[in-house]
């Protein structure tokens, strides 16, 4: 499930690490991801789209030219990230 509270414990840790390497990272690509949390291109997409569909998160630029990244929607809303329940 993509949104609520069956989200497992570890996947949420996952999630916040890619959180942080977005944050870190301004237009992080899936690649620099995938790198950092050592997982395949299919997981770490779908980790993504938990990020995006909980509005933590959204790509900038164009994926047809593969130019452009993700980045954080509101740096001010850090505090959140930890208690949404993903």
């Amino acid at each position: 499930m993509l949104n609520g509270n069956l989200t497992s414990e570890s996947v949420k840790a996952e999630l916040l690490k890619i959180y942080s390497v977005i944050k870190e990272n301004p237009s992080a690509k899936v690649s620099d991801i995938q790198n950092y949390i050592n997982k395949s291109d299919a997981t770490v997409e779908r980790y993504l789209k938990i990020l995006k569909n909980n509005r933590l998160i959204s790509f900038v630029g164009s994926r047809n030219n593969k130019i452009g990244g993700y980045k954080i929607i509101d740096v001010a809303n850090d505090h959140l990230v930890l208690k949404t329940p993903f």
